[in-house]
């Protein structure tokens, strides 16, 4: 499938959840496919059930970059194991990195990304307020005092 074009994603992601339709031991994200087993035969069992569903449809896969009987995976920004999902520390560093947005465009880009994390971020949605209420205006160059402090909140929260 060629990329570039605009819908190619959607029309990809539509496909691979064809493919693997009624399977109800993965999460399919574009070509990050998890497959998830409470025992060890079940993920054998599961792997080969999704390997052969792909090649039935003659979807390449490059073993060399599959990883397979991963007790903690990180997908999609988060750290996944059979105990818990936490938000991957690098992308919380990238926030705590970001320089603060200088126009609506940037910092709707902000808002997006640290709402990503919203299941780990308590009171989320009151801290962005602010933000969230300068995306109504036509100006965010100067950023106000309390406006900085939620940025630096969210930033640095733990």
């Amino acid at each position: 499938m060629p990329f570039g074009l605009k819908n190619t994603p959607q029309v990809f992601q539509r496909v691979m959840q064809q493919i693997l339709n009624r399977l109800s031991f993965i999460k399919v994200y574009l070509d990050d496919i998890l497959i998830h087993s409470k025992t060890f035969a079940d993920h054998i069992n599961h792997c080969k059930i999704v390997i052969n569903r792909l090649k039935e449809a003659n979807v390449k896969i490059n073993f060399e970059k599959s990883k397979f009987m991963q007790p903690e995976v990180k997908y999609l920004g988060l750290v996944i194991n059979n105990k818990r999902i936490k938000a991957d520390i690098g992308k919380v560093n990238h926030i705590r990195n970001l320089e603060p947005p200088q126009n609506i465009r940037q910092l709707q880009k902000f808002l997006g990304f640290v709402n990503w994390f919203r299941n780990f971020l308590p009171k989320l949605s009151d801290m962005l307020i602010p933000l969230t209420d300068k995306l109504k205006s036509d100006n965010v160059k100067i950023l106000d005092g309390l406006i900085m402090t939620k940025i630096l909140d969210l930033k640095f929260l733990k």
